[in-house]
Parts: C-alpha cells; sequence; structure tokens
C-alpha cells in the first residue's frame, strides 16, 4: 500500500492538542501540527518531474524552510533548502532526472509538515 493517512488527535488540556498525526504505510509516522486552514497543490499530477508546487493558509502567514521529496519506501530523495515568508508559495520544481514513481513532497512550514503525494511518469 502507497498512501499516506492523516490521523489527528485532540486531547483538550494536553500538549497533544491540534497535532495531526501522519501515518505512511512504508516510512513510518510522524507528526505536524494541525493544518485545517492549509492548502497544498501540485500540478500538474502526475508529471514528467516538472511542475507547480503552491501552498497557502488561508488569513496566516507562511515561513517555509525547506522543501523534501521522498521516495515512497522512506528514502529521502533530495531537500531542498529555501526561505519563503508570505500568504502565497509558488515554487516551479524540476525532478525531471527522477525514475518514474510515487513520491512524498514534505513541504516545511514553521513547524508544520505539510504532506503531499504525486506521481512522476515519463
Amino acid at each position: 500500500m502507497d498512501s499516506v493517512y492523516s490521523i489527528q488527535v485532540t486531547t483538550p488540556n494536553t500538549h497533544l492538542s491540534g497535532y495531526n498525526y501522519y501515518v505512511d504505510t512504508l516510512s513510518g509516522i510522524y507528526l505536524g501540527r494541525s493544518s485545517h486552514n492549509s492548502q497544498m497543490v501540485i500540478y500538474p499530477n502526475p508529471n514528467n518531474g516538472h511542475f507547480i508546487l503552491e501552498a497557502n493558509k488561508n488569513d496566516e502567514e507562511l515561513e517555509i524552510s525547506s522543501i523534501e521529496i521522498w521516495g515512497i519506501r522512506g528514502r529521502l530523495i533530495r531537500k531542498i533548502e529555501t526561505y519563503y515568508r508570505g500568504y502565497n508559495y509558488s515554487e516551479v520544481i524540476d525532478l525531471t532526472e527522477l525514475q518514474p514513481a510515487v513520491y512524498i513532497l514534505k513541504l516545511k512550514n514553521n513547524n508544520d509538515i505539510m504532506p503531499i503525494k504525486f506521481v512522476i511518469q515519463k
């Protein structure tokens, strides 16, 4: 199975409130702040390795520090260090050297990890 599932655990009056647990059936579990007002899109998806990544948090400011590309089996393929502070993030990503497969892109925004699955087809 190659899916990423998001499970929100809300336990009032504890440090667990407002976190999402992302369960990737191949690479494990990771934790991120709740992102109900987050929007992230990759287009086109599927693609040939060349695509546009867009993200926003509606009325909240983004503070993006990195973009990570993970293989579906949990191997870090590439880490792109970047810095963006603003409301609407848009970036052209070129991964045309990668083989056709399913990948996970993880956008690091402050203490939040925003994951999205994408497919490279050639």
